[in-house]
């Protein structure tokens, strides 16, 4: 596979074992992402931007490193 392909993409494919959701099921990084950007209906477009960059930038290190770490 090419480095780039989506098929490697880490947010989509590794669980992170110790991240749960509401309903309590582990999640991918991503669906973890998607439920706190859309927690709530965005007002406008640099709303919508700004929760993206937010939930982006509060990760924390531990989590990227699990991440990275189960590839």
């Amino acid at each position: 596979h090419s480095p780039y392909s989506p098929d490697l993409v880490l947010t989509n494919f590794f669980l992170l074992p110790k991240l749960k959701m509401k309903t309590n099921e582990e999640r991918t990084l991503w669906d973890f992402i998607k439920n706190c950007v859309y927690a709530r209906p965005a007002t406008t477009r640099d709303d919508m931007k700004n929760r993206i960059r937010t939930v982006c930038y509060n990760i924390s290190h531990e989590v990227l490193l699990r991440t990275i770490d189960s590839f």
